[in-house]
Order: structure tokens, then C-alpha cells, then sequence
């Protein structure tokens, strides 16, 4: 067989086609679980999370957040002062996949503690998101936490 031009070019055309259509299969393989599907909505209510985030930065003592490594479990400590009744949620982003995505709901009393069990969570990187209210009063706050 002899090689010349035609063919050579041919070959090139197959590989490039080949090329093509593999990288279309993977994109298809992949999910798009890292955006948000209501991003419209959450874009427009951001003026209110900074409002939150202000509000969790006036405190005078913050939130803290502690991983017991041991007990396997994230807790969570209020300020206690005179108002104890504490409401909000906890959602535990991965930023892999929002399958492996957690929400709790809490309402605290006296203690001004909660604690959230992590063995059932995967090893790796989480976003822990705080949004609760005191006393009519909003508050947001973020930290990471490595499992």
C-alpha cells in the first residue's frame, strides 16, 4: 500500500472525528451538580445573607464550630445570653457532588449546643453553612471543615 497525501490526510480526518465524539461522550458523563438550579433567586436574596453575615459579625462572642475528631461529630456553640431560643439550619456542602449534601434543623434551648453526627459522611472537604435566628434577629455564617 502505498502512503501518500490523500491517505495521510484520510487518517487525520478519522483521528480528529474519533477525537471529537470520544470528548463528547465524557461531557456527558459528567453532572453539573455544582450549580445551583435556582441561582436567579439566590443571586437576587444575596443583599440579604450579607445583612446576616453583618449581623453574625456584631456579636459579641461568635458562633464556634468544633470537629470531634473522636466522638465523630461537628458541634456547634452559641453565645448563651439572656435569649436562648436559637433557630436555623445546618447544611453541610461537598463541593463534589450534592448527592452527599446533609441539612439538619434545630431548635436550641438552654444549652446553646448542637451537635451533628459525621459517621455517616464521607472523609474529605464540607462547607458547613449556619443559618439561624435569635430573638427576630437573622444570622449567617460559613466555615470549613475537613472530615
Amino acid at each position: 500500500m502505498k502512503f501518500n497525501w490523500g491517505t495521510g490526510l484520510a487518517i487525520f480526518i478519522i483521528a480528529f472525528i474519533g477525537t471529537l465524539v470520544f470528548i463528547l461522550y465524557k461531557s456527558t458523563q459528567y453532572s453539573e451538580s455544582l450549580v445551583v438550579k435556582n441561582y436567579y433567586e439566590e443571586d437576587l436574596a444575596y443583599q440579604e445573607v450579607m445583612v446576616k453575615k453583618q449581623n453574625t459579625a456584631d456579636l459579641p462572642a461568635q458562633v464556634k464550630l468544633n470537629y470531634l475528631k473522636e466522638k465523630q461529630q461537628i458541634e456547634i456553640v452559641f453565645p448563651s445570653d439572656h435569649t436562648n431560643d436559637i433557630q436555623g439550619s445546618v447544611l453541610i456542602f461537598s463541593p463534589i457532588s450534592d448527592k452527599l449534601d446533609v441539612k439538619h434543623e434545630f431548635n436550641i434551648g438552654q444549652d446553646s449546643i448542637f451537635n451533628i453526627p459525621v459517621s455517616e459522611l464521607n472523609n474529605g472537604k464540607y462547607r458547613i453553612k449556619l443559618d439561624w435566628n435569635r430573638a427576630g434577629k437573622k444570622y449567617y455564617q460559613e466555615e470549613v471543615v475537613v472530615i
